[in-house]
């Protein structure tokens, strides 16, 4: 019951978040909705945190398949529904802007992927230092809270490197 309220607060906290902003010439393989619902329609029992460092120079702007394969750090959250993050991720996605933007050319240094008990992923978050992102494969602009909340809570991967 716990675990489906968690995935019910993740879902409304995105679609909460997410503004009608005027439609610009975005055309992914599935919208946000639909990426929040699949999502809400499952559990969430992990959470991997990806994460290369800024200063790390890269030849090529990193795409997210590059930082799941070459992060520097990646964490795996597991079972998500026993830790303290359980209500802080829902909260600050929830307080964070985020709506459908241009395709750009994203050098994404954190990445969030969300997977089921089976090891299914049912969403995937990934962000540029700048705030620009991508949910599914869908561009978005952030106004970088949630950026900001993993750069804090996570403050001990950035020291390291």
């Amino acid at each position: 019951m716990v675990t489906g309220r968690l995935i019910c607060c993740i879902s409304l906290a995105l679609c909460g978040c997410v503004t009608n902003a005027p439609q610009k010439a975005v055309t992914p393989s599935a919208t946000l909705q639909q990426a929040l619902a699949a999502m809400a329609s499952q559990d969430v029992d992990r959470i991997d945190i990806f994460y290369m460092p800024e200063s790390a120079l890269a030849v090529e702007a990193i795409s997210e398949n590059h930082l799941e394969k070459a992060a520097w750090i990646k964490m795996s959250i597991v079972p998500f529904q026993l830790s303290k993050l359980k209500t802080k991720i829902p909260a600050k996605l929830q307080e964070s802007s985020m709506m459908p933007y241009e395709t750009f050319s994203g050098d994404y240094r954190w990445g969030c992927v969300f997977y089921n008990k089976r090891g299914e992923r049912l969403t995937s978050l990934y962000l540029t230092a700048d705030g620009y992102g991508l949910i599914n494969g869908t561009p978005v602009r952030t106004d970088k809270r949630f950026l900001e909340f993993l750069k804090q809570e996570f403050s001990c991967l950035r020291e390291i490197w």
